[in-house]
């Protein structure tokens, strides 16, 4: 999945990780989806009082299966010696995505939290609920942030519903 490696809970890998697209197009916008999913990630973490998360083994395995089926395909199995290949003639690259970076770029796009396993700091997983006020609430903020002038602009008036 190009961002995280079974084993190895709460890292994460940018730029480097296995299947990345460094042969398939430009590996900025690939770095910098990838830097969003992690942030994401860390924000889930953050908010949610997770201790670890790790990608699942049967997520990982799956995964790996699709891009080896995608791989079959590609120039880069042709039979000829190759860095990719670990200078075999033979075989499949280890390292890179099957697919384009934008298909890549998608894939990323926001992470599947069922691909992952967590856990949680607490014992109760809704713990980070904490006792039901918001942090707006809390800190004396702004209880309707969420209307707008707009909505109070276009807000029903009883004589627009008015009997005929």
């Amino acid at each position: 999945m190009s961002i995280a490696v079974t084993g190895f809970p709460n890292m994460f890998l940018m730029g480097c990780g296995p299947g990345i697209t460094y042969a398939n197009g430009s590996l900025l916008p690939c770095t910098e989806v990838q830097a969003d999913y992690i942030v994401a990630c860390l924000s889930k973490l953050q908010k949610q009082d997770i201790k670890t998360m790790e990608v699942n083994k049967d997520a990982q395995d799956e995964y790996n299966i699709q891009r080896e089926a995608l791989m079959k395909d590609l120039v880069f199995t042709e039979p000829c010696p190759s860095w990719y290949k670990g200078g075999k003639v033979d075989g499949e690259p280890d390292a890179l995505y099957a697919g384009s970076t934008l298909h890549f770029l998608e894939m990323l796009a926001s992470p599947r939290w069922e691909d992952w396993k967590f856990v949680s700091l607490h014992p109760n997983r809704f713990s980070y609920l904490g006792n039901g006020d918001s942090s707006i609430e809390a800190t004396g903020g702004d209880r309707a942030y969420y209307i707008t002038m707009q909505d109070a602009r276009n807000a029903l008036k009883a004589s627009d519903y008015q009997a005929d």
